[in-house]
């Protein structure tokens, strides 16, 4: 399944192209539909060169063959094909466990961090708007007093 290079032409064309609509407004309220656009456009370009480089590996560079060759030989040796599979899991193991611990950590941290930074934000905004409240209440009290006096 080897891809020519006008498919590979063909398929960068058919992608949404990055010129902007003419009916679209460049106001700070679309500037993030924008940005989500541009973003969407690189990840399929990203996405069709790495299938591109996929189809060229297997292909032309004889992955296929390699993985053909391997089938069989584990179908000739399989006691020493399930060794070396449960050798290269036991191996890949702990890099696994520190893999998820790592992620884990990072996770609860970034969590734990968005909490307490909203109950900071939220004791803040209170005790702003608690002492603008204040403020608003003895100006509309002292102009009522000099009103009546």
């Amino acid at each position: 399944m080897k891809l020519s290079r006008q498919e590979v032409e063909n398929k960068f064309q058919m992608l949404p192209s990055s010129t902007q609509d003419p009916g679209m407004d460049e106001s700070p309220q679309e500037s993030p539909q924008l940005l989500l656009k541009k973003f969407l456009e690189a990840f399929w370009k990203l996405w069709a060169q790495m299938k591109l480089v996929a189809s060229f590996i297997m292909t032309d560079l004889g992955g296929y063959q390699l993985l053909d060759n391997l089938l069989q030989w584990s179908v000739r040796n399989p006691h020493t094909a399930i060794c070396i599979a449960a050798a290269f899991l036991v191996f890949l193991l702990p890099f696994l466990i520190m893999l998820g611990i790592g992620l884990s950590t990072l996770l609860m941290t970034l969590t734990g961090f968005l909490f307490l930074e909203g109950v900071l934000l939220t004791m803040v905004a209170m005790l702003l708007s608690g002492c603008l409240g204040a403020i608003f209440l003895m100006v509309v009290f002292l102009k009522q007093l000099r009103r009546t006096g």
